[in-house]
């Protein structure tokens, strides 16, 4: 998220694809910038280390009276980019379910457009 600036964007979409990819490492253009800075050892790691948010206890536990406001208020369910109605329906029926682990994904990028549609700054 830290490079996610529009020109820095731009600028990596205008690189052509040798410059981001090659001789077995990915994001090569920011491996190059942080040449000197960050250790060699951290910059040349080929292996990558993500991680899984927790969004089912989310969902199940600590935000789920925020996750429901959000799906069932007025702007989610008329949101103009997404069927909000059903997604909203759909949403109830998986996380009151034993398997809501399988499905929990597909909720979570509506429900963070429709946040931040309205919550964009005026």
């Amino acid at each position: 998220m830290p490079f996610m600036d529009y020109r820095v964007v731009e600028y990596i979409f205008s690189l052509p694809a040798q410059s981001k990819v090659g001789g077995g490492y990915t994001k090569r253009v920011l491996r190059e910038a942080l040449k000197g800075i960050l250790p060699d050892e951290t910059r040349l790691n080929k292996t990558k280390t993500g991680f899984n948010a927790p969004t089912t206890q989310w969902f199940k536990k600590e935000l789920n009276t925020w996750f429901i406001n959000q799906i069932t208020s007025k702007n989610f369910l008329e949101n103009p980019y997404f069927e909000g109605e059903k997604i909203s329906q759909d949403f109830i029926k998986v996380i009151n379910s034993d398997n809501a682990s399988d499905y929990e994904w597909k909720y979570w990028r509506y429900i963070h457009v429709n946040y931040w549609l309205n919550n964009l700054p005026k």
